[in-house]
């Protein structure tokens, strides 16, 4: 525990560290304690009470900075466990190769034959 001035030095005292798993904010003003919640730079934060979220598996617990990576619990931490990857594959040959600077006269003239036919212009 340190004793600071105000609640803006406790705040730039805790976000000014490499560290960032959780912090508690104890206040008399729960609306108040969620807006200064918002203001610090951690994985989770419990306004009155302490380690409170880590006991509601549908939150993301876990940390920023050196306090650790990745994320448990909820959705966030089911991605944790997956990575994104798009797969784009040619199921058969195209009739005609419009993505190509390559592309033949003949087939740009049935692609605006097409688009005409399609849209009326």
């Amino acid at each position: 525990m340190n004793r600071v001035a105000d609640v803006q030095e406790a705040i730039d005292r805790a976000n000014n560290t490499t560290y960032g798993l959780s912090a508690a904010i104890m206040t008399r003003n729960v609306s108040r304690g969620r807006e200064l919640a918002r203001r610090l730079r951690t994985g989770s934060v419990a306004v009155n009470s302490f380690l409170s979220f880590a006991s509601v598996p549908a939150l993301p617990f876990g940390g920023l900075g050196d306090s650790g990576f990745g994320r448990i619990h909820g959705e966030d931490g089911l991605r944790e466990f997956s990575r994104p990857q798009a797969v784009a594959a040619q199921k058969f040959a195209a009739p005609m190769n419009l993505l190509s600077f390559d592309r033949k006269a003949r087939d740009m003239k049935t692609v605006r034959m097409m688009l005409k036919h399609v849209y009326g212009r």
